[in-house]
């Protein structure tokens, strides 16, 4: 027998051996073979990251936007800025009117994968740790023992003889450390790639990660296209981009990509393999890869809806909303009583500016129990933005039930916005929810905003005098908001206080934050009074603080109305 086939022979004489190891190790007589390590490593990082596939698209669609901002008006008559409802990078138009469905599918219990492991934010992993727990990664590492020609390193007949004794010591309970040992004792330079494999394997099975892929990486260094080797390596890489406390994922995940491709290009073809490389690559920035890849996932394992949650995902990075919304469409005629999905697609038509169609994303979501309180409140400012006031005042209030941590802010700048709008009706109603809903955990700031806000109000009934009584209780709340003086000296202008107006502008200008606006509206009563003298000094002193071309013109206007009053 030549030389050539002498090695063949020998190579699949420790195929055979490693395969019997790995039917051995299954069967129930046996208790700690490295098949027990298998049981927590190679199929412990396929079916984690399987399952944990969903994880990082559930979390996208459960959390739902950036929260969006309203603008006040800056004079109760004028027409404030809408606000709007925004989803990842877009910023849509101001929104319209939005209709809710009627009905609702009745409220589920939701059950998926993504309950079974750690949640993480958009970038987080899509799989996590769960699956390296689970029989279906014990499996793939048994199997991961076994021998395929083309792929795996060839050996001499005396190495077959030596690692049939270490195979043997493994299978024994509690001679793993010894194996090691004769194992680590055994290699040299010449050896055959299965000697670092095996040192790897049992290193894995100890829950020693970085040795093993210290062995992993001299496995496919003395044969490049050990397939096997290479699979490990792409596991060890993902378990290690999802650890707890991985600030820098993203070198991990790329170096996953890269082992998956090329175990892959040697012969690897499942599911998960190309689902896992689609999550690397998703979680590296190679949003088309990642596409391709969640591609051949789906269409590898069609049932398995956390592929599909993949490549809608990979759909949001590259902002193609439109081919988010169909997929979902499919997904949801599936599933209609997953919340995450429904979510998930209301993000994606607030994308295309279609709060409409949001709205009614986010109206379900509400009625199947799982409305948070970022999806409820820009549902909210949808009906906000679409002057659906006494609607969206309820769903406001709501928002803050969703969350203990929640702050009125977003109430408060919605009631500004309607008092803008003059629907003080439901401005006064959702304030008073706000107030009632806080009770005396209402932060000082907000409780003066509100205030503030009842003054406008009672300017736009009429109730001038209600005003002044709510701004004098702003000042004496805090004698040092020169905001609440201002506006407590405008009112006290419009009612002929003039004499006491204009104290309190000199008060508010000794405040450095306020001194340019409280000057400019003194002026602007000075000039009312028709004692333009009086006016110039102070325009020309806000202007030294807070150059701007409007108060340039008006005090031009100013001194020519004084040059003309004085002839």
């Amino acid at each position: 027998m030549s030389k050539k086939q002498n090695n063949e022979v020998a190579t699949f004489a420790v195929a055979c051996w490693m395969g019997l190891v790995a039917s051995c190790a299954q069967t129930p007589a046996v208790t700690d073979p490295v098949q027990a390590d298998a049981e927590s490593v190679t199929s412990e990082s396929m079916e984690s990251s399987k399952e944990a596939a969903l994880a990082q698209t559930v979390a996208l669609a459960t959390a739902p936007v950036v929260e969006p901002a309203m603008e006040p008006a800056m004079e109760p008559a004028m027409e404030p800025r809408t606000q709007p409802a925004v989803m990842l990078n877009p910023e849509p138009e101001p929104l319209k009117a939005a209709t809710v469905p009627a009905s609702a599918p009745a409220q589920p219990k939701p059950s998926s994968p993504a309950s079974r492991v750690r949640r993480g934010a958009v970038d987080d992993s899509l799989l996590g740790t769960a699956y390296f727990k689970t029989p279906e990664f014990k499996r793939r590492f048994a199997d991961s023992f076994l021998s395929v020609s083309d792929v795996e390193p060839s050996v001499s007949q005396d190495e077959v003889e030596e690692l049939q004794e270490i195979i043997e010591l493994i299978q024994q309970e509690g001679k793993r450390e010894r194996a090691l040992k004769k194992l680590q004792s055994a290699i040299n330079e010449t050896s055959s790639a299965n000697y670092p494999y095996l040192i790897a394997q049992i290193h894995q099975a100890e829950e020693r990660y970085e040795l093993a892929l210290e062995g992993y990486l001299d496995a496919v260094d003395r044969t490049p296209t050990f397939r096997r080797a290479w699979q490990q390596i792409a596991l060890l890489h993902y378990r290690r981009a999802i650890e707890e406390g991985n600030e820098d994922p993203s070198s991990d995940y790329r170096d996953c990509a890269k082992a998956f491709a090329k175990a892959i290009s040697l012969g690897l073809v499942d599911e998960t393999s190309y689902g896992m490389m689609a999550v690397a690559l998703l979680n590296s920035g190679r949003i088309l890869a990642a596409e391709t890849a969640f591609r051949q996932a789906i269409m590898m394992g069609p049932d398995e809806k956390q592929w599909a949650m993949g490549l809608a995902q990979s759909y949001f990075k590259s902002k193609r909303y439109g081919d988010a919304v169909a997929l979902l469409d499919d997904m949801i005629v599936d599933q209609p009583d997953s919340a995450s999905l429904w979510m998930l697609q209301g993000n994606a038509y607030l994308g295309l500016q279609e709060p409409e169609r949001a709205a009614r994303n986010f109206s379900v979501v509400d009625q199947l129990g799982a409305g948070t309180n970022g999806s409820t409140n820009v549902l909210a400012d949808i009906y906000a933005n679409g002057g659906l006031f006494t609607e969206a005042v309820p769903v406001y209030l709501k928002a803050l039930t969703l969350d203990e941590g929640a702050t009125p802010e977003r109430s408060i700048r919605a009631a500004r916005m309607m008092t803008g709008r003059g629907n003080v009706e439901a401005a006064t109603n959702l304030l008073a929810g706000v107030e009632a809903h806080f009770g005396e955990d209402l932060p000082g700031e907000a409780a003066t905003e509100i205030l503030k806000l009842r003054a406008k109000i009672a300017v736009r009934e009429g109730r001038g005098s209600d005003e002044i009584a709510v701004l004098r209780q702003i000042v004496d709340r805090d004698p040092l908001d020169g905001d609440g003086m201002i506006l407590l000296a405008d009112a006290l202008a419009r009612n002929g206080k003039i004499d006491e107006a204009l104290q309190y502008f000199e008060t508010a200008s000794t405040i450095e934050a306020f001194e340019a606006e409280a000057k400019l509206q003194h002026a602007r009563i000075l000039v009312q009074q028709k004692r333009f003298a009086e006016a110039v000094p102070l325009l020309k002193s806000s202007l030294q603080i807070n150059d701007k071309e409007s108060v340039r013109a008006y005090l031009a206007n100013v001194e020519k109305a004084a040059r003309r009053s004085t002839n």
